[in-house]
């Protein structure tokens, strides 16, 4: 018999801890309309990244329930939806612990933001063509495209910061991706659907299903989202970070 219970507790509980790491946050919740636009705008962003697991394998999930095609694309799209929402909460804590200069970069290089845009469009036949050895690439990627937009437009770069030692903004979005990633394992080891790691290279010394080296594939995704929110031409429907931290 199939439950839907699984997938509907496991994105009930993400709604709540995100409107309680939210609301213990030095800025409090931001409202209803930030939250869903992050839901929606989470959906297609990790949908994106199951295309490319479809390739490199590296997570597949166990459950005794045969959804159904429709089935399993609603229940699976509304958990999708809880990931930036998550990030967005707990980067929002964290920026406030490494308290970082709000003003804008005054480093805008045209030449590194292409240079990062080519090279994470780059990685996606990489990734495609080597899974096995480039499945890095797969969180490394979004970030560079994501970060080169963001800085030809005119914004702060994180990997500018970090070249030019301005280290505290890409630490505390790290961080919040670490605390999400900890948070996001620590619950599927109980979870049913429950995904497992097929990681090259890297299957040893497990935290929860985790290798404790794949936790590092959580700094840049969430440096990808925190980069994807600030995008200029979401600005209208999420001001950024930065901005709210002025």
């Amino acid at each position: 018999m199939t439950s839907y219970w699984g997938p509907l507790f496991f994105t009930g509980t993400w709604l709540g801890a995100t409107v309680l790491i939210y609301s213990t946050g030095p800025r409090h919740y931001p409202g209803i309309k930030r939250h869903l636009a992050l839901s929606l705008l989470s959906v297609p962003l990790w949908w994106w990244f199951e295309l490319v697991n479809s390739r490199v394998d590296n997570w597949e999930y166990l459950t005794a329930s045969d959804y159904g095609a429709v089935s399993y694309a609603l229940f699976a799209s509304l958990a999708f939806s809880t990931v930036a929402p998550a990030l967005d909460a707990a980067t929002r804590i964290t920026l406030g612990i490494f308290r970082f200069d709000a003003a804008p970069s005054t480093h805008h290089s045209r030449t590194l933001a292409a240079t990062e845009i080519l090279a994470g469009a780059a990685s996606v036949p990489i990734t495609f063509i080597a899974p096995d050895l480039c499945f890095p690439l797969v969180w490394v990627g979004p970030f560079l495209i994501f970060d080169g937009i963001v800085l030809i437009q005119g914004g702060r770069g994180i990997l500018t910061a970090l070249i030019t030692g301005e280290w505290r903004i890409a630490v505390a979005v790290g961080v919040a991706g670490l605390l999400c990633g900890a948070l996001w394992e620590f619950w599927n080891f109980w979870a049913n659907p429950q995904w497992v790691y097929h990681l090259p290279y890297l299957d040893f010394l497990h935290i929860f299903e985790m290798p404790v080296l794949g936790y590092l594939g959580y700094i840049p995704f969430a440096w990808s989202v925190y980069q994807l929110i600030n995008l200029p031409m979401l600005s209208r429907y999420l001001p950024s970070q930065i901005q709210e931290a002025q």
